[in-house]
C-alpha cells in the first residue's frame, strides 16, 4: 500500500488557523492574529505534554493503519474523523478510521487504547457515546467495529458493535470475550509458533585477536552474525530476517548468554531466546503479527518510559517483514495461526479468571 503525500505544514496548518480563528477572530493577514495564533498553540502543546492519556490514545490511534497496511488485506484506510462535519440530524461522533478491505468489505473503526489492570475487569464504552457513533455510521451506511489495544497483555482486538453486552444502556465485553470474538484474523493478523530456541551468534573477526585477560575483559569485533532455530543454522535471507524480528519484538525471553572461548580467545558469543512456558508440543507462539509491529513501534516512540512521538515516518514494509502466503522454510518452520472469531453466544469457560489476581 502506498500512503498519499499531503502538506500538513501547509493545509493542515491552514485549516487549524480557520478553526481557531472561529472563535478567536483572528486575520489571516494580521501580524497581530498570527502572533495570537502561535502563543495559543504554544499553550495548548504544553497542556497536552501533561495529559499522558492522550497521548498515549493518539500513539496507537497512528499505530493503527500502519498495522493494517502492513497485515495486508486491506485496500484503502482512511482518517474519517478530520475536517468540518455537518449534520443535518441526531447529535454525532466521527469514528477514527474507515476501512476497505481486499474483498471489498467496508466499515467504520474506532481506535481505543486500554490499560487493562486485572483480567476480570470488563471494558466499558458509555450508551451515549456508542450512540453518537451509531448515528454517523447509519448516516454513511457502513457498520461501526472497535479496535481496541489491550496495552498490559500487547494484544490487539478487532470487535463488531454487536460482540458487545449490552447492560444498563452501556456496551460491555471482558477479555476473554474479546480475545474470542476477535476479527484481527480478517484483516490479516496471525500468529506465529517456531521450535525453541531461537539463537543470535556474534563470532568475532578473524583479523582482530579477542584474548581474554585475568579480569575476564577482552576487544571484541563482530566479524559475522548467524541465526538458528532449533539448533539448526538459518541460511535463507527471508528466515534469518524472520527470526532476528522476533527476537527484538517478540514475547520469548533471552534465558542465556553464553561465551565461546578457545584457547583463552573470545571466538563469539551466544545469545539464547526461549518461551516462557515451553509444552514441549514442538512449537512455541513466539507472538502475533499485531503485537509484533506494536513492539516495534512502541521501541521507535519511546525513550525507557517516555513517549517521545505520537507518529513516524515509516512505511509498511519497514515495519514488519513480509510473509509470502506459499511461506515454507526446513531450516525455520513456522506455525501460522489465523483466529477467527466465535460467534457472541459462545462463552469461554471463566474458570482462569478466578486466579487473575
Amino acid at each position: 500500500m502506498t500512503q498519499l503525500k499531503r502538506e500538513p505544514e501547509k493545509y493542515d496548518l491552514l485549516s487549524l488557523f480557520g478553526a481557531i480563528s472561529k472563535s478567536e477572530n483572528l486575520q489571516i493577514n494580521s501580524r497581530k492574529s498570527i502572533d495570537k495564533f502561535l502563543k495559543i498553540i504554544s499553550k495548548s502543546i504544553h497542556e497536552i505534554q501533561e495529559n499522558k492519556r492522550l497521548i498515549y490514545g493518539k500513539r496507537i490511534e497512528s499505530l493503527f493503519p500502519i498495522m493494517l497496511s502492513a497485515l495486508g488485506k486491506t485496500t484503502l484506510i482512511k482518517q474519517e474523523d478530520t475536517g468540518d462535519i455537518i449534520s443535518n440530524g441526531d447529535k454525532i461522533r466521527v469514528p477514527d478510521y474507515r476501512v476497505v478491505t481486499n474483498n471489498g468489505e467496508s466499515f467504520y473503526v474506532e481506535v481505543k487504547n486500554y490499560h487493562m489492570r486485572d483480567f476480570s475487569e470488563p471494558y466499558m464504552l458509555r450508551g451515549k457515546y456508542i450512540n453518537e457513533l451509531k448515528s454517523y455510521c447509519d448516516i454513511g451506511k457502513l457498520p461501526l467495529k472497535f479496535a481496541i489495544y489491550y496495552s498490559t497483555m500487547n494484544q490487539w482486538v478487532l470487535l463488531d458493535i454487536d460482540s458487545f453486552d449490552e447492560v444498563d444502556g452501556n456496551y460491555i465485553i471482558d477479555f476473554a470475550d474479546a480475545v474470542s470474538r476477535n476479527e484481527m484474523g480478517l484483516l490479516g493478523d496471525k500468529s506465529i509458533g517456531m521450535k525453541p530456541n531461537l539463537e543470535l551468534v556474534l563470532l568475532s573477526s578473524t583479523d582482530a585477536t579477542s584474548t581474554v585477560s585475568e579480569s575476564g575483559e577482552c576487544r571484541f569485533v563482530i566479524g559475522d552474525v548467524k541465526f538458528k532455530c532449533a539448533g539448526v543454522e538459518l541460511t535463507e535471507d527471508l528466515d534469518k530476517q524472520i527470526a532476528f524480528y522476533c527476537i527484538l519484538y517478540g514475547k520469548w525471553n533471552e534465558d542465556r548468554v553464553e561465551a565461546i572461548i578457545e584457547d583463552n580467545i573470545l571466538k563469539g558469543v551466544v545469545f539464547s531466546y526461549e518461551p516462557e512456558h515451553d509444552q514441549k508440543q514442538g512449537f512455541e507462539i513466539i507472538g502475533s503479527l499485531s503485537s509484533l509491529i506494536s513492539n516495534k513501534y512502541k521501541s521507535l516512540t519511546t525513550d525507557g518510559d517516555e513517549i517521545t512521538s505520537t507518529e513516524i515516518n515509516i512505511s509498511p514494509s519497514d515495519i514488519c517483514f513480509s510473509l509470502p502466503e506459499n511461506y515454507s522454510s526446513e531450516e525455520l518452520p513456522l506455525w501460522i495461526i489465523t483466529f477467527m472469531p466465535n460467534p457472541k453466544s459462545y462463552k469461554l469457560p471463566r474458570t482462569f479468571i478466578k486466579n487473575s489476581d
